[in-house]
């Protein structure tokens, strides 16, 4: 019922027209799970908790902790980012971590994890720093996979122009290795943060035993938004041929809500979505067998790359495609303030810099 392959009459018919997209979107076979391997992260990540005064109680409670991960592509580089980073981290301690035991990992390109900052090291002891590495996290090993290996700025990937290189592997990192990484740490749910993403008000209650309890897959922050139609082209079209071929007849969240006259097509989507950059995940949930055969049938059409679907559309069609009403938490009394605020305005919310 499952099968990831994709048959050959998925070139032809009445379900194809998400193929037909982009002059450069073809069949992408490889990377999956079996292109990178999560193992060198986590005995790198095991090794560091346990140097913790209760390292070893920490690595035998994570599946009561949430596992927060933050990517910082351009590493510890950027004095302005850095402030950025310094106050969501603090609102993070301050307004999350109260409540609910959190463990912060932030993956930084290898060559800057030996110069991580005395800050961190100062305020967040038990932030564990992550090597992005060509072997192990799936991240760079992506951006250097055959298959997209000479694409530069003339590529015609969607808004390739306006985007790096690195940006668009992002996309894909966060969607493959970033959940098997915090499914083998132990944790049962994660937390996908940005480095700028400031969470101001109280999560006044434990979020793994509520959401555990409520059997909750997803949890977003209230705000909904509309994305420009050329970032999410023919993920409708796409949806309705995995639900077609795998015989689902209607969607189990909301999905038919969003189209108009129940039609499948990107011109009658709305296109409404929840910010990824503040997104908590049911581990179980992601490895549902059926989400996991819809990730992997989209990877090998690459149109989470080339059509610039990146993490956040996916999540969301994921959320409208399998999320029941009752499994979808949105946090309506909690204020997150996502982008680049002043300085000024950083110490404004209590943030020292």
């Amino acid at each position: 019922l499952f099968s990831s392959e994709i048959p050959p009459y998925l070139l032809s018919g009445p379900y194809t027209d998400f193929l037909n997209l982009s002059s450069t979107l073809t069949l992408r076979g490889g990377y999956f799970r079996s292109s990178y391997n999560v193992s060198q992260s986590i005995a790198y990540a095991s090794q560091k908790i346990l140097k913790f005064p209760n390292g070893a109680e920490i690595l035998a409670n994570t599946s009561i902790s949430v596992g927060v991960v933050c990517i910082l592509s351009t590493g510890f580089t950027d004095n302005a980012r850095m402030n950025l980073l310094k106050c969501s981290l603090q609102l993070l301690k301050t307004y999350i971590g109260q409540h609910t035991p959190i463990n912060v990992y932030l993956f930084v390109p290898q060559s800057h994890v030996a110069h991580t900052p005395q800050w961190i090291t100062d305020r967040f002891p038990e932030l564990i720093v992550m090597p992005l590495t060509t072997k192990d996290s799936g991240f760079y090993k992506a951006a250097h996979h055959t298959q997209y290996s000479g694409l530069g700025h003339n590529s015609t990937w969607i808004r390739r122009h306006q985007f790096s290189y690195e940006y668009y592997m992002m996309g894909r990192w966060r969607l493959t290795f970033m959940f098997d990484f915090v499914r083998e740490m132990g944790h049962k749910y994660m937390l996908q943060i940005d480095d700028d993403t400031f969470v101001k008000q109280m999560v006044d209650f434990n979020m793994v035993q509520v959401f555990s309890r409520d059997k909750v897959a997803m949890a977003v922050w209230r705000n909904v938004e509309t994305d420009p139609e050329d970032v999410m082209l023919g993920l409708p079209e796409f949806s309705r041929y995995w639900m077609k071929t795998r015989g689902m007849e209607t969607p189990l969240g909301p999905l038919l809500n969003h189209l108009r006259d129940g039609n499948y097509s990107s011109e009658a989507w709305d296109r409404e979505y929840y910010r990824g950059c503040f997104l908590v995940c049911s581990v179980d949930f992601w490895f549902d067998a059926a989400v996991q055969d819809y990730l992997q049938l989209m990877f090998k059409t690459g149109s989470d790359i080339e059509q610039r679907w990146q993490d956040q559309a996916v999540q969301n069609m994921l959320r409208l495609l399998f999320v029941k009403p009752e499994a979808l938490h949105v946090f309506h009394n909690i204020d997150i303030t996502h982008g680049k605020p002043a300085d000024r305005v950083l110490r404004s919310w209590g943030c020292q810099l």
